[in-house]
């Protein structure tokens, strides 16, 4: 093995990462400023992005509707043992999905899906499940 291929051993670049750090700090304060600059402005950035993430969470009543056709079946009516959603009944609908959050009624997986909507959302899952009317 060559001598400039073997590895370091432990401890051995502690000296030039210490140089390295040193090298940022200023000489009068010992202070990185760097690292001050970095946290003046980490906290501002993030406050001015959390309203993208956001928005970026609000989903449609269709596209969260479309998602249960995965359990309850196409056009949401269920082939099997799931329940069908039928639009006639939305407020059976809405009473079991706030029932389902609150924990209420016992499900295998529709508690845990049902306390990701606000009572809002919930609310507008069956409205727009109503004027699905054929």
């Amino acid at each position: 093995m060559a001598e400039n291929d073997r590895r370091p051993v432990r401890g051995e670049n502690e000296a030039g990462r210490r140089q390295a750090r040193n090298a940022l700090k200023d000489p009068k304060s010992g202070s990185n400023p760097a690292g001050r600059l970095m946290r003046a402005f980490a906290l501002p950035a993030a406050v001015c992005l959390l309203p993208l993430g956001v928005a970026a969470q609000e989903v449609s009543p269709a596209v969260t509707l479309d998602s249960c056709a995965n359990c309850h079946g196409a056009d949401l009516q269920s082939p099997g043992a799931i329940p069908s959603l039928d639009p006639a009944n939305t407020g059976l609908f809405a009473a079991s999905l706030h029932a389902f959050k609150s924990g209420d009624i016992e499900g295998t997986i529709m508690n845990r899906i049902a306390r990701g909507f606000t009572d809002a959302e919930i609310d507008a899952l069956a409205e727009y499940l109503s004027a699905q009317k054929s």
